[in-house]
């Protein structure tokens, strides 16, 4: 099947948007990311699940997605808990947490309340590893079912993800897991009846998912890494039609140069950007802010040297095969994919 070039844009534009909501950016702004960039995430994973590849060779799956999701969150949660003991020794009241908390933490496999120490963005690793899994085997079962028995089914599990989250944070996120079904269902689902032909950057879908999704995000208030999800209903709402809006803005970005260049950049290197951009450079500029400069550091440069320094990094990374192993997935070469975060979930 084709490949879109503005589904690599949008793969780009959601890690930008990654690293501007881990900054001091205005909350209302920040606010409204949460509101849809999670969403989409796992829709943009769910266009490029591929199904005739894994349907029927279940260990392929669970081969590519080992080397590509989890030795690269295992090799980032260990050596940012060593960042992290490091910092805690030079200013420890800034770092309140026991000191084994977020080596636990890294089993555990969640990005709230200090469980993954510095480095909270790499709950994303984990949780899209059991999302993929859980929609292989669903798809096993439920795949012959019409379309709309099946979105049903993956509304109900994230019902119950939703309840479960209520009592209780699964490891691994497996209660946000089974609230993500949902968005990487219609993003499969998205590829299959080959809707994004029919998505004009200025056109009726674009503009009415636009306003939608303003009047939902206006309604709700929602984080997935925190399970905050207000209205349930309306959180679907919001995530959806964000993800439609920002796949129309990523058809209108493919028609200009610099801007196609740069977000299919920074999705080429989203891996890299996701591991480093928190625990470690975020991380270093908010101390030497806090004791230095007294928090005079803008936002903007949290950002520019969240994408900077990781990107750079990438270019020594590649050429010293242990590195690419560790840190880009890039191990055993069963299959070549990529998703939205690099993450390899074709």
């Amino acid at each position: 099947m084709k490949r879109f070039i503005e589904i690599d844009i949008a793969r780009g534009v959601t890690i930008f948007l990654v690293v501007m909501g881990h900054t001091a950016i205005p909350i209302w702004l920040n606010n409204i990311l949460r509101d849809f960039r999670m969403p989409l995430f796992f829709f943009v994973s769910g266009y490029l699940f591929s199904s005739q590849k894994y349907l029927d060779n279940t260990r392929l799956l669970w081969i590519n997605k080992f080397y590509s999701l989890l030795v690269p969150y295992f090799t980032a949660g260990i050596l940012s808990y060593f960042y992290w003991l490091i910092l805690k020794a030079v200013d420890p009241l800034k770092n309140e947490f026991l000191w084994y908390k977020p080596l636990i933490g890294i089993f555990y496999g969640n990005g709230v309340n200090g469980w993954l120490g510095l480095n909270a963005p790499i709950w994303f690793l984990v949780c899209l590893f059991c999302v993929q899994l859980l929609y292989c085997y669903s798809q096993k079962i439920i795949g012959g079912f019409s379309v709309y028995t099946q979105i049903g089914f993956y509304i109900i599990l994230g019902f119950v993800g939703y309840a479960i989250s209520l009592f209780v944070f699964l490891p691994w996120g497996l209660d946000i897991a089974l609230v993500a079904l949902f968005f990487m269902h219609l993003g499969n689902k998205f590829k299959y009846y080959q809707l994004l032909n029919k998505i004009k950057p200025i056109g009726i879908v674009s503009i009415l998912s636009l306003i939608v999704f303003g009047i939902a995000t206006y309604l709700n208030n929602a984080d997935m890494n925190y399970r905050i999800y207000d209205n349930f209903l309306v959180f679907y709402i919001a995530g959806i039609s964000g993800s439609v809006a920002t796949l129309s803005f990523a058809k209108l970005l493919s028609k200009m140069k610099l801007p196609t260049k740069f977000f299919t950049f920074l999705g080429r290197e989203s891996l890299i950007i996701l591991i480093f951009h928190g625990g470690f450079v975020i991380a270093t500029l908010k101390f030497i802010d806090l004791l230095f400069v007294k928090g005079i550091i803008h936002w903007t440069i949290y950002l520019a040297f969240g994408l900077i320094i990781p990107t750079s990094l990438s270019v020594f990374i590649k050429k010293i095969p242990i590195l690419n192993i560790l840190l880009n997935g890039k191990g055993k070469p069963v299959t070549s994919e990529i998703t939205i975060c690099q993450l390899k979930a074709s």
